[in-house]
């Protein structure tokens, strides 16, 4: 036997001692799977899972406190069938099935899926764990990300696949990837253009609450219309909030808590917010030019023209509240989420409008 055989031989072995000893699988299972895992993550701590990555990129689930498997994904088959070894009573396991089109950066490859460096695979995982996903595991391909709702999600750098059901929790955290990794702007490529139309809709929302551009949708005037009564009554929340409203719940994955009452001096503004409300402020400039480009071919009667007249006055009420959101964040150190309220108030109260905030396409 060679010394590579060798050296295959003693980490099969290896790896199948840590299914036994960390797992508690059986020791005849353990040696029969043994040969196709490439990764055994012990749970840390309770309430967490062990993990098993097969060879094939397949992941599998198990409970430590009674050794049943909780679930498995990935595209491989291996996950499945160790699973069903595993329970041996013909128990249904739950597999997170990949949906079909992967949500990417607009021109990503649809299919390439290079391997990552180490670097670009700890920068992935550091900004979903920046962003409030904490349970984040690296393979050589991308990053995989557990929701709270049990979904998966895998990055691979200019797209992100979906394993599980496409959640409100998946779509938001995706707009979020886009947001900060992808300049603003998602696509569905590929078999991602047949998505149902409920779920295209779902994800354009997603998007414009994270001041993303999902390029090449078109909502219909049902879908801006909701965004728009949406954005009404979160303005109206946000004017209406009084200075001890309880903020003890925190933010939600991927949110932003609410800046603390403090006597202490205001925080530099941190980049990621001055860029963001910078993004913000170039989509309203961008819209304006929009409107102005299209005016003379819509301002055929009086009626078109007051129109566009009440759309260019929301449309620079809402410039007007992004610069003094950034004017904000910059002197009074407020996150993103609370210069945009304390600006809408301010606006409010010297002017006496709500400006619609409109959608992003």
């Amino acid at each position: 036997m060679s010394d590579a055989n060798i050296n295959d031989a003693r980490k099969v072995a290896y790896k199948a001692k840590l299914l036994v000893e960390q797992l508690g699988l059986a020791a005849g299972l353990a040696n029969a799977f043994a040969g196709r895992v490439r990764m055994i993550k012990a749970a840390e701590r309770p309430g967490r899972l062990h993990r098993i990555m097969c060879a094939d990129g397949s992941w599998i689930e198990i409970d430590p406190a009674t050794c049943r498997v909780v679930r498995t994904w990935g595209r491989g088959n291996t996950a499945p069938e160790m699973a069903k070894a595993i329970a041996g009573d013909g128990s249904v396991i739950e597999h997170l099935e990949e949906e079909a089109g992967a949500v990417s950066a607009p021109g990503a490859p649809i299919r390439s899926t290079p391997v990552l460096s180490d670097d670009k695979l700890k920068t992935l995982a550091d900004g979903w764990r920046k962003r409030g996903y904490p349970d984040v595991i690296e393979d050589e391909r991308g990053v995989w990300v557990a929701l709270p709702d049990g979904t998966r999600l895998h990055d691979v750098g200019r797209r992100v696949h979906i394993h599980g059901p496409r959640t409100d929790a998946a779509l938001a955290a995706i707009a979020q990837k886009a947001r900060d990794d992808w300049d603003g702007a998602l696509a569905l490529r590929g078999p991602g253009r047949d998505w149902p139309e409920r779920d295209k809709e779902r994800l354009w929302l997603a998007c414009q609450r994270e001041g993303v551009e999902y390029a090449g949708y078109e909502p219909s005037p049902k879908l801006i219309a909701k965004w728009e009564a949406e954005q009404a009554e979160s303005m109206r929340g946000a004017g209406s909030a009084r200075p001890d409203d309880d903020v003890s719940a925190g933010p939600a994955p991927g949110g932003i808590a609410p800046a603390p009452q403090s006597d202490a001096p205001a925080e530099p503004v941190r980049p990621d917010t001055d860029a963001a409300l910078a993004r913000h402020c170039e989509r309203a400039q961008a819209d304006l030019k929009a409107l102005h480009a299209r005016w003379a071919a819509e301002a055929r009667t009086e009626e078109d023209r007051e129109r566009l007249r009440r759309e260019e006055a929301a449309l620079k009420a809402k410039l007007a509240i992004y610069e003094r959101a950034r004017e904000l964040a910059r002197t009074e150190g407020l996150s993103r989420e609370d210069a945009i309220r304390a600006a809408y108030a301010e606006a409010q109260a010297e002017r006496g409008f709500e400006p619609t905030v409109g959608p992003r396409r």
